[in-house]
């Protein structure tokens, strides 16, 4: 856009696959959409939605489902409903938590009461989310709701997992009311009204209201219509990428990118989209010290498997999104979405 705009930029994308979209992918197979990476993106998040209209696809954004929106938690190798008005980890509608089965008499107590928690100051040091949670709601609301909530967005391990990092809106509630409770209660308030004022000025977008918004035909047409905006002299496909050299300061552009096949392009500014891990190997020769503290960061791995049915066995499924399962219950199952049910023109008449 820079560019068109009349700037003296000259921009290249070095792509090391055959396709763009990096963990995007989507697939059309016998009527169904089959979702290889993300299926959907949140609408409080406003960017992804803006871009698509950008694009063109404004037409094509459909919201989730949300009068069918219920999610269950495996406990006990039975499927138990999320307790109602969860804001992540912390309960809006207590009630519906002191009722649940998922957590034991001494959870719920420490649910209850901790309501009455009084501000703090603010820490000094980071913690893990199960050490935050542990503080607020006990061991059981770490164990059978939090660690399966939290596994499902982001794939790491709770007792990892930095709350400044993943949570710092939670870790700003503690500092103002001290509860939790109280503060997503408020927080939730405050988002209802910030939601009917967005949908006030967007007259008629009937996807503002849903929690999940996503494309019709799948998030590969935000890749294919990107694709169409790129000049494709300037997209370099299945070149991968094996050093990147600072070059003497004397020449004009100081960085050297080295593809396998010994090609290479000179560049001004090098942006890297990619997994720290891989971004640590061409750091290592400009900034060794950079490139130590990325090798730290762990990643962890997961495959998404899509089944297809015939009618028969919608009748077997509950109502709902689908279900979440926790480490405790010893399975390789991290979650499974009934995407027929979260979004519409996912699976073929019949299936």
């Amino acid at each position: 856009r820079a560019r068109e705009g009349g700037a003296p930029v000259s921009e290249i994308l070095i792509e090391g696959s055959d396709m763009l979209g990096g963990v995007i992918r989507t697939n059309h197979l016998e009527g169904f959409v089959l979702e290889g990476g993300p299926d959907s993106f949140i609408s409080e998040k406003p960017e992804a939605a803006a871009l698509c209209r950008e694009l063109g696809l404004g037409d094509s954004l459909i919201g989730s489902n949300d009068h069918e929106r219920q999610t269950y938690i495996l406990h006990n190798d039975s499927l138990v409903p999320l307790p109602e008005g969860l804001m992540l980890l912390a309960p809006t509608q207590v009630g519906s938590v002191l009722s649940s089965p998922l957590l034991p008499l001494s959870g719920k107590v420490m649910v209850a009461t901790e309501w009455f928690v009084t501000p703090t100051k603010p820490r000094d040091s980071d913690e893990s989310i199960a050490t935050f949670v542990r503080r607020h709601f006990g061991k059981a609301m770490v164990d059978n709701i939090v660690e399966p909530l939290l596994a499902g967005v982001y794939g790491g391990d709770v007792e990892s997992l930095s709350v400044e990092a993943v949570l710092p809106r939670f870790r700003e509630m503690e500092h103002r009311y001290g509860s939790l409770v109280r503060g997503a209660s408020a927080a939730k308030r405050q988002w209802k009204k910030a939601r009917r004022k967005r949908a006030s000025r967007i007259q008629g977008d009937q996807n503002i209201s849903s929690l999940f918004v996503t494309l019709k035909d799948g998030l590969g047409e935000l890749i294919k219509a990107l694709e169409a905006r790129l000049d494709p002299s300037r997209v370099y496909r299945g070149r991968r990428v094996v050093a990147i050299e600072k070059i003497e300061r004397q020449w004009k552009s100081p960085y050297r990118i080295r593809c396998e096949g010994d090609q290479t392009f000179d560049t001004d500014a090098v942006v890297l989209a990619l997994p720290v891990h891989e971004c640590a190997t061409f750091l290592q020769p400009l900034n060794p010290d950079l490139a130590k503290a990325f090798r730290t960061i762990p990643y962890s791995s997961a495959i998404t498997v899509n089944l297809g049915y015939d009618e028969e066995v919608l009748p077997l499924l509950p109502p709902g999104f689908g279900f979440l399962v926790p480490r405790k219950e010893g399975r390789r199952l991290l979650a499974c979405t009934f995407v027929h049910r979260k979004f519409p023109h996912r699976a073929p008449e019949g299936k």
